[in-house]
């Protein structure tokens, strides 16, 4: 066996394993563990968040005069989850407000119909 043939053999080993890499992470959908628990924490804030927000929409909707304040809230943007309260941003067990909480929140307060409009269009049944 000549020596030359065993250095390109190697590599070629170490070339292939390389390009496999590149390959893997970049089209074939691998991760690192730390993409894989930003990806999985990721997927556990959104769970969160879609289970926490309806009850900040019933605490925003149980409020006196919450239907003009509806019409007031549905001109705002999703950075300006500041008009919610902060206790309704808040996770149970947690000191701080989430960001992710009030805009989920908001988004589904801003899908709400207008009461006002809802109250006007009843037909009998």
């Amino acid at each position: 066996m000549n020596k030359s043939h065993v250095v390109g053999g190697i590599w070629g080993v170490i070339g292939g394993a390389f390009l496999s890499l590149v390959i893997g992470f970049s089209w074939g959908d691998w991760y690192t563990a730390s993409q894989a628990d930003a990806y999985r924490n990721a997927g556990i804030l959104e769970t969160r968040v879609a289970f926490y927000a309806p009850s900040c929409v019933d605490s925003f909707m149980a409020q006196e005069d919450a239907a003009a304040k509806l019409k007031e809230l549905k001109k705002k943007t999703y950075g300006q989850v500041d008009s919610i309260s902060a206790d309704w941003r808040m996770f149970p067990g947690d000191t701080s407000v989430n960001t992710a909480l009030g805009q989920g929140c908001l988004k589904m307060l801003k899908e709400m119909p207008d009461p006002a409009a809802e109250a006007t269009n009843t037909t009998p049944g």
